[in-house]
């Protein structure tokens, strides 16, 4: 660290005299003639190359403790807010490159603005001579307002940039509207699916390679492999209709295996007309087994054909999730060849056909080439559906792929540019990679790059530049020196946000001036849009591109408190590369509770699940108003009768935040069947209650809502699957491409966001989940769920339901359909 009183820094000086310290150390220096001015002079220069190090951090440390005691008036009062310490010492420490690591709610605007008015007032810096940048507008507009010091702009990077190009070129750039990006895009792929080659590769990328497929022999437990299911959402493209009470809904059918998915499809498109589990058509009950229902059963013409796939090697093994609780996989793998012989013997004995198909046909890339082969030989007709064919069935059964697959060639395209990269950065990375991963990259890049040429023809035939473009343009005018300006510190906010492309453009204008210091401000936990281009290894290897360093951090947050302190906290750090931070409550007055609200329709419909939980957090504050002297009956009753009007009057003032994944979850909201709730504006609704308290909520995105902070927040669509939450789409490993640090703990960018979420509130944050589809986010969450969801002791994540069959009432697992045959007696 170098303050203003500081020693010289030491490592680029220990670099330079290295070899002049090594000559000097070897002599004996009090022998060889010095006088006694040199001999001072020269130990003075070894005691310092030695311990040049622990002699500055001594200073500093001294340096600190006094300039805190010398303005201690002045850091009592910013923006009317008295500093905490690690707010003080991270404002006073002044070292070529500053890190200031901060926690959600912990006053980084207030930092910032206190480094600002430390700057000019401590060391007369000049306004002009201080540039601030933030990430959007509206926080630029906050900060200008709030540092209020004539001479100083906050900008943003794309203000900064337009500034920088419009300077140089002697005119303003025409910019891209980037409301427009996504119409383009859209309007774009769907102009490039008219193309025979185009259309051929989009349907075989959706059909084969849309989802991450992975050996079943690489789970351990049934758990995760049904976990792994579900968030890849792997669901045939075949439509059945299932019947929930008196309604019935049309679903994509569910396999009980990635393989299953695979052949199911297979059929599917080749018009082989096929039964999911269909009952043999003979008789096989009998007390050892229950009746036999073969994996499909093909039906050609007037004949059924039977088709089973084992899930073994060529060695007869099993996976190993194979094995139940206290059985051994040898034992798993005898039961499960036991049960293929058998399967064997029952069609020779009743002279019915059976297509055999094995897990190590698809690991060694044969499955559906054998299996065209074997249906052929069996006399079953296999005639492919056309490509536009193929495509009319994704588009109507699985339009929410379409939709994130766009989605995906926007975050691909918007990450690729504001890194800087060129198509051959991407043809080199792709050829690092191997096997089915290459295989998958390689057909993107196929759908990618026409998308990518085609809105870059959108761009020249306009004139225009959009933001990547604009950032890396007035980066290269910096660096050939067309422009020159330079600052003495350069201060950013919510370095987090970071990419490629913003810190070339920061770099070259510290670079500019050898005596320009950094101070950047942000919280590696809150990283969350990667979509738009941010990389987290700017700011977990800091020092790695800007050089020495010291990281300071504040840990003090204004506003969450315990329990969410610990829970968010626990939560965030599961993933190791997160830099550790012991966040703590300003107060201990007061808590921030976490709840689990789960919604138990079969339908996409969190709104009463989301009027139960507002209805848990009524009752709860207006007990704790009134002192606990009322039962919740008698409460209820006081609320009819407008006796607890001061008391419900509070309450509305309160703020309410719904936030959603993205703006689809706005429609998991039903005001048609809920008249308790009206839609106000775009993202406002109300729930009027008891017929007169009207209550304001407002739904946001989470990537929104960063910044914010509400009283209570509901979190919506906390479910499993590729548009839950974790949303798998937004996690492809095809962005790794363009990473320069991948981030192998899984759902790195998602955990991040789901943090986001869980810290917006003061008082309590509720998640709503749908009780069949949880995600593994609430399961880690919420270890002890209501008594009434009784979690399966087989695969712990599905929920006992209670079942009617030929033997009476059962309890049988919601994950059946994933293939957890977990069963239980009801007890009479």
């Amino acid at each position: 660290m170098r303050t203003r009183c500081s020693l010289p820094n030491g490592y680029q000086w220990q670099q330079r005299y290295v070899v002049l310290y090594s000559e000097l150390f070897r002599l004996e220096i009090d022998r060889i003639g010095l006088s006694k001015e040199e001999l001072t002079i020269t130990n003075a220069f070894l005691n310092f190359h030695a311990n040049g190090n622990e002699i500055r951090k001594r200073f500093n440390t001294q340096f600190i403790a006094k300039e805190k005691t010398e303005y201690q008036d002045f850091f009592n009062d910013i923006e009317g807010n008295s500093l905490d310490n690690q707010q003080r010492e991270c404002i006073i420490t002044d070292e070529d490159n500053n890190l200031v690591i901060a926690g959600a709610g912990s006053g980084k605007t207030t930092t910032i603005v206190g480094k600002v008015k430390y700057l000019i007032n401590r060391y007369k810096t000049k306004p002009e001579n201080i540039l601030l940048i933030s990430f959007t507008k509206a926080s630029a507009k906050d900060l200008t307002e709030r540092v209020n010091f004539r001479g100083i702009e906050v900008r943003t990077f794309h203000s900064l940039g337009n500034d920088i190009i419009r300077s140089v070129e002697k005119g303003k750039p025409s910019i891209y509207d980037s409301n427009q990006f996504r119409r383009h895009i859209n309007g774009i792929f769907k102009k490039l699916q008219g193309q025979e080659e185009y259309l051929n590769d989009i349907t075989n990328y959706f059909i084969s390679y849309m989802k991450l497929d992975k050996s079943s022999f690489e789970f351990d437990s049934q758990e995760d492999y049904i976990e792994y299911m579900k968030d890849q959402d792997f669901k045939t493209y075949k439509q059945k209709v299932a019947t929930y009470g008196d309604k019935e809904t049309v679903n994509r059918e569910i396999v009980k295996s990635m393989e299953e998915c695979k052949i199911a499809n297979f059929l599917f498109f080749n018009r082989v007309r096929y039964e999911y589990e269909y009952p043999y058509e003979h008789n096989t009950r009998d007390l050892d087994y229950r009746q036999y229902k073969p994996d499909f059963t093909l039906f050609n013409n007037e004949e059924k054909i039977y088709l089973e796939h084992f899930g073994i090697d060529r060695e007869g093994n099993v996976p190993p999730f194979f094995a139940d609780e206290g059985q051994s996989h040898e034992d798993a793998r005898l039961h499960y060849n036991q049960g293929i012989e058998w399967k064997r013997k029952t069609h020779q004995a009743h002279n019915t056909s059976c297509i055999e198909t094995y897990s190590y046909e698809n690991s060694e890339g044969v499955l559906l080439d054998n299996l065209a082969k074997k249906l052929t030989e069996a006399g079953i007709t296999v005639n492919p559906m056309t490509q536009q064919e193929k495509w009319k069935v994704i588009n109507e059964v699985a339009i929410d792929e379409v939709r994130a697959m766009v989605d995906l060639f926007i975050q691909f395209l918007s990450l690729f540019k504001s890194n800087n990269y060129s198509l051959d950065d991407l043809i080199k990375k792709l050829n690092s990679k191997s096997g089915f991963e290459k295989v998958r990259n390689t057909l993107f890049l196929k759908l990618f790059i026409p998308i990518y040429k085609e809105y870059q023809i959108i761009l020249n035939e306009k004139a225009e530049i959009d933001f990547s473009d604009m950032i890396n343009r007035a980066t290269d005018y910096i660096l050939t020196g067309k422009y020159t300006t330079t600052y003495d510190y350069i201060i950013v906010d919510e370095f987090q946000d970071i990419s490629q492309g913003r810190y070339q453009l920061l770099n070259a204008l510290k670079n500019s001036n050898p005596a320009c210091r950094l101070f950047c401000v942000g919280d590696d936990w809150q990283s969350i849009y990667r979509f738009t281009g941010s990389d987290s290894s700017l700011f977990n290897q800091f020092e790695r591109y800007f050089g020495v360093t010291e990281i300071s951090k504040i840990e003090t947050t204004y506003r969450f408190k315990n329990p969410m302190i610990d829970i968010s906290g626990n939560f965030i750090t599961q993933n190791p590369s997160q830099i550790k931070k012991q966040l703590r409550s300003f107060t201990n007055d007061a808590s921030t509770s976490l709840k689990v609200e789960y919604s138990k329709t079969d339908t996409s419909d969190d709104t009463e699940a989301l009027k139960q939980a507002f209805l848990k957090y009524v009752i709860k504050t207006l007990l704790k108003l009134t002192k606990n002297q009322y039962s919740v009956e008698e409460l209820a009753e006081k609320i009819k009768a407008f006796e607890l009007d001061k008391e419900m009057q509070e309450l509305q003032q309160k703020k309410f935040l719904i936030l959603g994944r993205n703006n689809r979850d706005f429609n998991r909201l039903n005001f048609e069947n809920h008249p308790a709730w009206k839609k106000v504006s775009e993202n406002q609704i109300q729930l009027t209650f008891a017929k007169k308290y009207i209550f304001d909520f407002q739904f946001l995105t989470v990537h929104r809502s960063k910044g914010l902070q509400a009283n209570v927040v509901f979190i919506v669509n906390c479910n499993s699957g590729r548009y839950g939450f974790p949303n798998e789409i937004s996690d492809d490993p095809v962005m790794d491409l363009l990473l320069s640090h991948a981030e192998p703990y899984p759902n790195a960018e998602e955990r991040r966001l789901f943090y986001v979420a869980l810290t917006r509130a003061k008082e309590r944050t509720v998640c709503i989940a749908n009780v069949n589809h949880i995600s593994k986010f609430i399961n880690q969450l919420d270890k002890k769920p209501p008594e009434e969801i009784k979690r399966c002791p087989r695969c712990k994540k599905g929920n006992l339901k209670l079942r009617t069959g030929p033997y009476g009432n059962f309890y049988g697992c919601s994950n059946f359909s994933y293939g957890c045959r977990y069963i239980k007696k009801k007890k009479k």
